[in-house]
This record gives C-alpha cells, structure tokens and sequence, in this order.
C-alpha cells in the first residue's frame, strides 16, 4: 500500500511483485468460491452442510470484492495516472479489468451486468493503447490478448469471438516470432504456447465453460534457439504419432 501511495511509478521488479501478491490471493479466494459452489451445487437446499457452504460463499465473495475493489482503486488513483509509457498504461489497464472480471464470476443480475461493462471498456482501453504502440509479439500485449479471449469464452461465452481473438494474435506474433529480440523473450513463448492450449481447449469443446480455477502453469523453459513451425499456426498441436494431443481443463491465463 505504501509504494504504490507514494506518488512514484513503480519500478518494472516492483509491478510483478505488486501483479504476483494479489494474484496469488486471488487464486486462493476463487478455488474456495468454486468450491463452495461445487458442493452447493450437489446437495439439498435444506441440507445443513449446503446452508453453511452458503454462508461461508457469501463470505469469501465479500472477501473477493473487497481486494478486487482495493486493486482497481489503487490503479485508477495512483498508477495510471503517473504512468509514462504505453506499455505500463496497457499493463494497469489490463490488471484492472482482470479484476473487473474476477468480480464477474461472483456478481448476479444487474450488478453483474454492470460489472461486465467495466470489464469490457477496461479491456479496450488496454487494447487501444496496445494496437497504437506495442509490437505484436510484446509480452504485455499478448497477455492482455490472452485475457481478454478468456473474458469472452468464460463471462459472455462467446466462443466463435475468443477464438477468433487468440488465433487472430497468435498468427500475427508467430509470424513475426524469428524476426524480434527482446528481454522478455521468454515470456512471449510462455503466452504464445498458452494461447495455443486455449484454441485447443475451445475447439474441443465449445459447449462446456469450464469452471476449474486458474491454475500455475508448470511450462517447460523455452529454449531462445528452438524455432516455432509456422504450419502449425492455429488448431491442435500435434503427438508424434500425427493425432491430436488430449487436453482437458480450464482457458490458460496470465
């Protein structure tokens, strides 16, 4: 709290600590939720462990809201405005409506509508400044493409609109992958790979939303020397047997 009050912008080690502590929190307040959620689901209404699931959800969702809240406040306070480059305004803005979106999943009715708007408009506005000056294999850029293709297949469930936003990303930086050189090399190959488990995921099953919560993702170290196969733009990786790899679980997420 006391940094990011400070009136300075954070240094580049002190975003990712900021972006790593809440994200942490977030996750384990999600997998209670959709825990919870999950035994509600499965027992009577009357049944006293569904009404104590439901006491305990109703908890952790005021608990979602309230760091949720705390984090797009201290953005649109402190961060955003003393922000001087693009590519922090794209990083801010895209935190921003990640946890527009985490509240999302927990709000109902017209709350969650209007919820889903900020999450919308937030979510341009990062795609604004990021079409105008990042390139197309720039890490942040690609994160908040992968994050905004998951709002709509989780949130809206407009699948045909996510996957078209992942493939259309993914082949325009798998184009371009061999021809650029910078420090956040290895980053770019992380989303790029998680991107492409998403399009897999999608076309799999476009009928399920899946409700498993974000996971780490254990990725192998990308190797600098190891060149992607550009036939292999969109659609399902390959085994070496020549079939497609079985994949199951949740959208990939930065």
């Amino acid at each position: 709290m006391r940094v990011v009050e400070r009136g300075n912008e954070l240094e580049t080690h002190e975003k990712e600590l900021y972006f790593g502590a809440f994200k942490k929190v977030m996750l384990a307040k999600r997998f209670s939720w959709q825990v919870l959620t999950a035994i509600i689901a499965k027992t009577e209404g009357c049944d006293k462990k569904a009404i104590a699931a439901l006491d305990y959800r109703a908890q952790i969702e005021d608990e979602i809201r309230l760091v949720c809240n705390l984090v797009i406040k201290q953005i649109q306070d402190y961060l955003l405005p003393i922000s001087s480059s693009p590519e922090s305004m794209v990083f801010y803005y895209e935190m921003m409506a990640d946890y527009y979106r985490y509240k999302c999943e927990i709000e109902v009715n017209e709350e969650r509508e209007n919820v889903i708007k900020l999450a919308m408009d937030t979510y341009d506005k990062a795609a604004f400044h990021a079409d105008r000056h990042l390139d197309i294999t720039n890490a942040t850029r690609l994160s908040l493409y992968l994050n905004y293709a998951v709002f709509y297949r989780e949130i809206l469930n407009e699948v045909d609109k996510a996957l078209a936003m992942n493939e259309t990303t993914f082949n325009r930086a798998i184009e371009k992958i061999e021809d650029f050189n910078e420090p956040r090399y290895k980053d770019t190959i992380v989303i790029i790979q998680l991107m492409r488990d998403n399009m897999t995921l999608w076309n799999k099953d476009q009928d399920t939303i899946p409700v498993d919560p974000d996971k780490p993702i254990e990725e192998e170290k990308p190797d600098k020397s190891k060149k992607f196969d550009k036939s292999k733009k969109s659609g399902s990786p390959k085994n070496k047997s020549g079939s497609p790899k079985k994949k199951s679980g949740s959208p990939k997420k930065k």
